[in-house]
């Protein structure tokens, strides 16, 4: 652990001047790792040294099914001062949203299960869930209009992860309704 898609991936963190936390959607996934027998670097390419045949799904379906259990996604709160986890939900599975904190207390996720979520900055308690009919892979934004503030997100659900690890994608992340959803706080 973790993979080489990384303990976190482009999904983006959030900060909160107010709590001092930094917000991380946490992509669990193992993967194994060696050296190839013959690296050479090429000019253009990722260079990562490693041999992609070994990090590649296993043929045993046995071992696929192993592997798809050990796959997780959670929103964590983290204190850099304290150098520890102040808080955390646990989502049911992996590639989850990118995430925005406002200085209204909030912090807000779409999630691989298709939902939308507004948790308490402080505790991680979720205040507000909204079915998205999708999974959500972009960050919220938040905005003013007239004085009313609105927090818009684009839900669909793919990337990297859908492409790979295609097996071990949720149903609730399918079929990819894409769409912008705005609320009004």
């Amino acid at each position: 652990f973790p993979s080489y898609l990384g303990g976190h991936n482009w999904h983006p963190m959030s900060y909160s001047p107010d709590t001092g936390l930094v917000y991380i959607p946490v992509l669990d996934f193992p993967a194994n790792y060696a050296q190839p027998d013959h690296y050479l670097a090429r000019e253009g390419s990722a260079n990562t040294g490693i041999d992609a045949l070994l990090s590649s799904l296993p043929d045993d379906q046995a071992e696929r099914d192993a592997l798809g259990g050990l796959i997780k996604g959670r929103l964590v709160a983290w204190d850099p001062v304290k150098q520890e986890e102040a808080w955390r939900i646990e989502h049911s599975g992996p590639w989850n949203g990118g995430l925005l904190s406002t200085g209204g207390g909030l912090v807000f996720q779409g999630t691989a299960d298709g939902q939308f979520i507004a948790a308490n900055d402080r505790n991680g308690d979720i205040l507000w869930r909204f079915a998205t009919q999708t999974g959500v892979v972009a960050a919220p934004i938040s905005y003013e209009v007239d004085g009313e503030q609105y927090v818009s997100v684009n839900v669909g659900w793919g990337g990297a992860f859908a492409l790979v690890f295609g097996e071990y994608v949720q149903n609730d992340s399918l079929p990819n309704v894409s769409r912008i959803l705005t609320f009004k706080l």
